[in-house]
């Protein structure tokens, strides 16, 4: 889906630039209405987000009960036992010991505020490895981490296998 009207980042500048330009409620409304449209279907609904997208995704989840897997990496999370309570479906999290002094600390609330709400967690936090470890282009690659990238792509497919059937 795409949330910035056919714009296109190729340095991480500009990348920085597109992020600061969107317009989270009307992001909000994209990713609704594509739920919507696919809610349709016979097949069980996921959605998936890096990042700034982890935000929406789980934002997302919390508003469509017809999502019924959610898949975060290394983003925002809501701690809050009683929204938490609103999910469909189990979530993963994902993220790098090394990114940003809270993320470690994040992950952990998180896995307990789901806990508190009855909301099914699994959370992944790879050793040393920074934000944004899967993409080669963050930060001119810096932080690109090619095994915790494979690593945490099977995780992903195997909690979505495991979660979809």
């Amino acid at each position: 889906m795409d949330l910035y009207g056919g714009r296109r980042a190729t340095t991480h500048e500009e990348a920085g630039t597109l992020l600061g330009s969107l317009d989270a409620d009307l992001a909000g409304r994209k990713i609704d209405a594509a739920i919507q449209s696919l809610s349709t279907r016979p097949r069980k609904l996921a959605v998936m987000g890096f990042s700034m997208g982890a935000k929406h995704a789980l934002s997302a989840a919390l508003r469509n009960k017809s999502i019924r897997t959610t898949v975060l990496w290394y983003g925002e999370t809501v701690n809050d036992p009683h929204q938490l309570k609103s999910l469909g479906g189990p979530v993963l999290l994902i993220v790098g010991s090394a990114d940003g002094p809270t993320a470690a600390e994040n992950a952990a609330t998180f896995s307990k505020a789901a806990d508190t709400a009855g909301a099914a967690a699994e959370i992944y936090v790879y050793p040393g490895a920074a934000h944004a470890f899967a993409q080669p282009l963050f930060n001119q690659g810096k932080t690109y981490d090619p095994i915790a990238a494979e690593t945490s792509w099977r995780l992903s497919e195997d909690f979505l296998r495991r979660r979809l059937q």
